[in-house]
């Protein structure tokens, strides 16, 4: 390998590492987002269940 070639490496690599960057930050606010929504739906989920205790019960 000539060195040109070496240099076109290391330069494609650094903008695959630049965009694989890009795409982990992106899947990580995505992720984060989907555990936030996951939480208010258990929320919503219990307080349905309790609800529904309450109601059965006539407290």
């Amino acid at each position: 390998m000539e060195k040109d070639d070496v240099v076109e490496i290391k330069e494609r690599l650094t903008k695959i590492e630049v965009l694989l960057s890009e795409k982990v930050a992106a899947l990580e606010g995505r992720v984060a987002k989907l555990e936030s929504n996951q939480a208010w739906l258990v929320r919503t989920l219990i307080g349905a269940v309790v609800l529904g205790l309450v109601a059965l019960l006539g407290l």
